[in-house]
Parts: C-alpha cells; sequence; structure tokens
C-alpha cells in the first residue's frame, strides 16, 4: 500500500512467464492506452504473448475513446458507473465486471443489464476492506440479484461459470473429472455460505 514504485515492461515480461499469474490486471493507464504510448503498449503486447486476457479500467471511457482501448486487446472493465456506459462496453464486445466495494459500489446503477447480458457480466469486489469481507463478498451480490428477481441460473453464470472460463482458472464447474471446488449455501435466495471445499 505504499505508493512510488514502477513495474516496467521488463517486470511484466517476468511476472507473466508464471503459470499463476492467469492476466495482466488492471490498465489503469487508459490514456497511455488510447493515445499509444509506447511503455504501455509493450505490456499490452506481453500479455497477448502469453496468451493472457487484459483488465480493464476505464471510468467514463466511451465512444471513439472506447474503441481505441478495446482495441488493444482490453477485454474487461469493472468502473462503469452508469447503465448507459456499461451497455456501450457490453455492445462494443467487452465484458462487464459489476463491482461493490467498500467505497465504489456499482451494483444497482447495472445490475439491470445482467438478464439480457448474463454471458457477458461477471461480479467483482475492487478494494473491499477486510471488516467487509468477513460479512460476505460475492455470495452478498447473489443474494441482492435474486431480491430483483433475476434468474438464479443466470445470477450463478456471472458469479462462478464466467469468471473461470475467461481467466482460464483452474477451478472446477462441477462438471465429471473437474476438481471438487464448491460451496454448499443454505438456499439459493440468501446464499448464506455453509461450508467450502477446495
Amino acid at each position: 500500500e505504499t505508493a512510488g514504485a514502477i513495474i516496467n515492461s521488463n517486470d511484466i515480461a517476468q511476472l507473466l512467464q508464471n503459470p499463476d499469474i492467469k492476466y495482466l490486471t488492471e490498465m489503469m493507464n487508459y490514456p497511455g492506452v488510447i493515445f499509444n504510448d509506447e511503455e504501455v503498449h509493450k505490456k499490452l503486447r506481453l500479455a497477448k504473448q502469453y496468451n493472457k486476457p487484459i483488465d480493464g479500467h476505464a471510468p467514463g471511457v466511451t465512444g471513439t475513446d472506447l474503441d481505441a482501448y478495446i482495441a488493444a486487446g482490453i477485454t474487461t472493465d469493472h468502473e462503469c458507473f452508469t447503465y448507459n456506459e456499461g451497455l456501450e462496453k457490453l455492445q462494443k464486445g467487452m465484458k462487464l465486471l459489476i463491482r461493490e466495494g467498500s467505497a465504489a459500489k456499482n451494483f444497482e446503477a447495472l445490475i439491470d443489464l445482467l438478464p439480457k447480458h448474463f454471458e457477458n457480466i461477471m461480479f467483482c469486489s475492487d478494494d473491499k476492506h477486510p471488516d467487509d469481507l468477513m460479512l460476505g463478498h460475492i455470495n452478498q451480490l447473489c443474494a441482492r440479484a435474486i431480491a430483483k428477481n433475476i434468474n438464479v441460473f443466470k445470477v450463478l453464470q456471472a458469479a462462478c461459470v464466467n469468471p473461470v472460463k475467461h481467466y482460464g482458472l483452474e477451478v472446477g464447474l462441477l462438471q465429471e473429472g473437474d476438481l471438487a471446488d464448491f460451496i454448499v449455501v443454505e438456499d439459493l435466495v440468501h446464499f448464506k455460505t455453509l461450508q467450502t471445499y477446495i
């Protein structure tokens, strides 16, 4: 949590060789992406070289700036603040992460996109304090989505299936031969977690 460090493209090259690093996140320097900063684009090229997804961070980026951001290979964004911004990013092929952290909260603004775009939406927390995590995490977002009468299977796809597939995570999806990664919840309404299997 100390500011001032620099992670350059040489550092990124070393990190991306590690199989435990599944993606490049998060490309916060969106002006550098849009206006073709060479060091920024070196990092993006490295992620593509190692076939790893690139996470975005593009608050308020729309229109032709968004087109340039997406063309650079960035596949997700968790910084949408409005329904229309989220819809544009989905329509242009990005995956949308509905973020509910301790400070930034976008669930209410974006959740109405889920029923139609459930195949391209995920949930995330982004800067959630440990004391808040003790109260719950993605399970809370599932419960809130169900309370809005969104189909449970669409909610579970956003919460469980889409992240595993998008990031190539080594996590089971309850299919034959998969690793036994799952939780047991009290019900599919409140999502109170009873047990966790890894």
